[in-house]
């Protein structure tokens, strides 16, 4: 007779398994990040006798810069590699599983922006000559990671404290508030179908909007057009408009792992306060593109500083979904209030 396995210990094994793989993915995630971050500080050392090219005066100072610049540009080329190859790697998945399921998603116009960057780059190192955007690269990938780790973190840490919530509320899954949860779990579906949906038509418009503008600088200035067509792929990347709404549920869920349960007026008055900070993030994070794509397609703006401005977004993303942590004492003292007196809230 085969022994029979203990259904606790299978389960236990299962978590044990899980969890370490969970473990591995963050240390890897992180090695991503770190490396984005450190190739990107060192590359833009490296790229700064290209900007004092324009600022020297005597022909043996140009002669010595153009030196410089050389020997940097193969440096830099040789950071930037491992960021294209390993840290960049989710971006290429991501560009290969949307080319096998026939549609548009966030990682194409972040594949094509970091290869529209990237494979210039190289041919002027090798060619001693034109300009390279390596800084602009690593600037972009580690800029892109750090959205994502926050974005991660958030989607966790919603889970974790949805767990938490069922745990301190078992009722929840035993069917006396199945239909808080159900609830819940409808509203978190709904918010991050509906960010994916402008996203995803974002992008699309973005897309086009950058293959126009390229071809008509490539017909009014070809030498400027390389680098305004970059400039417009970085900014078409929706970091602020991906991180909208996990960021918001992140911090729904810990205000409900908070009390729970809560009165029913409480939940619902959190449900519309995130519903409408996720709107402001979104449309936020659109006006912010809207704003900043004209300077980018009249040549105002440049691929380092199209990075930063995608930076600046999603802080503001964050900084914004942030400010529902603000009435995490006003939730405590309302439901302690009203489950004490056992009587309806007043708003």
């Amino acid at each position: 007779m085969k022994p029979r396995s203990h259904p606790r210990l299978n389960s236990h094994t299962a978590a044990s398994i899980v969890v370490t793989q969970l473990v591995a993915r963050r240390r890897q995630e992180l090695a991503r990040l770190g490396l984005a971050w450190l190739a990107m500080m060192q590359v833009m050392m490296f790229a700064l006798p290209g900007y004092l090219r324009h600022e020297a005066g005597g022909q043996d100072s140009l002669e010595v810069l153009d030196w410089a610049i050389v020997l940097m540009n193969w440096a830099s080329l040789t950071l930037t590699i491992p960021v294209i190859l390993y840290s960049a790697w989710p971006v290429w998945l991501g560009c290969a599983h949307a080319y096998s399921s026939k549609r548009i998603t966030m990682d194409v116009p972040v594949g094509l922006s970091l290869l529209a960057a990237f494979i210039p780059s190289v041919w002027a190192t090798l060619k001693a000559s034109g300009d390279v955007y390596f800084d602009s690269i690593t600037m972009f990938v580690a800029f892109l990671l750090t959205a994502r780790f926050v974005e991660q973190r958030a989607s966790r840490a919603q889970g974790c404290a949805s767990t938490q919530t069922s745990l301190k509320n078992p009722r929840a899954s035993s069917g006396g508030g199945a239909g808080s949860q159900e609830s819940l779990v409808s509203f978190g579906v709904s918010l991050l179908a509906q960010a994916n949906r402008v996203a995803t038509v974002f992008v699309m418009i973005q897309l086009m909007l950058v293959a126009v503008l390229g071809a008509v600088w490539w017909v009014i200035e070809p030498a400027q057009a390389w680098c305004v067509l970059v400039s417009l792929l970085v900014m078409s990347c929706p970091c602020a408009l991906s991180l909208a709404a996990p960021v918001s549920l992140a911090v729904l869920h810990q205000h409900l792992a908070l009390v729970e349960p809560l009165p029913a007026q409480v939940r619902e008055a959190l449900l519309l306060r995130t519903l409408r900070v996720t709107r402001q993030n979104l449309y936020g994070a659109l006006a912010w593109h809207v704003l900043t794509m004209p300077l980018a397609a009249i040549g105002w703006v440049t691929p380092w500083l199209a990075a930063l401005s995608m930076l600046l977004s999603s802080v503001a993303v964050v900084l914004n979904a942030c400010r529902l942590s603000r009435s995490r004492q006003t939730v405590l003292s309302l439901s302690i209030k009203a489950l004490a007196q056992n009587q309806p809230l007043q708003t």
